[in-house]
């Protein structure tokens, strides 16, 4: 789990900010941008990064392979729908698909690994997997990924925190699809 780990807290909030309040509530979204952007990309918070990337990115591909596939009905339809259209699926289509059978892997109970995201390993999926399909269709350099990951991650966490405990609004779709 990304949460917490104090490597990826002082990253995002700054070694200031992390060592003097224990939650987000004092830390404005400039100084998270800025403190994700200037993290170093030998730290320990880009290694947190990477394998959150690596470890989400495979549960999506276990969850759209075979047999998984075929035992998920959402996941089912969507790649039966899009593997009839005329024209290969566009990469929205791609990052939908593996997004929603990587969650639905896991809610149906498959043993599908992730890492979680502000506590929400749903919230680990839609804030990492997006990222990880776009970068590797544009063929983004790694570091850019990390730090992409690592951003995401501090956006996902700023955001639930300002959620609250109970809220009316999924934090998966609002915060990790912010």
């Amino acid at each position: 789990s990304v949460d917490g780990h104090p490597a990826v807290t002082e990253a995002v909030r700054g070694p200031r900010l992390a060592a003097a309040t224990p939650s987000w509530s004092d830390t404005t979204y400039a100084q998270v941008i800025g403190t994700a952007l200037a993290a170093r990309s030998d730290g320990q918070a880009f290694r947190i990064a990477r394998q959150s990337a690596r470890v989400n990115a495979d549960a999506a591909t276990q969850a759209t392979g075979e047999p998984l596939r075929r035992q998920l009905p959402l996941t089912r339809v969507l790649t039966a729908r899009t593997s009839a259209w005329p024209t290969p699926i566009d990469i929205g289509w791609r990052i939908r698909i593996h997004c929603a059978a990587a969650v639905e892997a896991r809610m149906s109970g498959a043993p599908v690994h992730v890492m979680s995201s502000a506590g929400s390993g749903n919230a680990g999926i839609t804030a990492v997997v997006p990222i990880v399909l776009l970068a590797e269709s544009i063929r983004a350099e790694e570091d850019t990924v990390a730090r992409s990951v690592l951003l995401s991650h501090a956006t996902t966490s700023y955001v639930k925190a300002r959620l609250g405990r109970v809220s009316p609004l999924c934090g998966c779709a609002v915060a990790a699809g912010a």
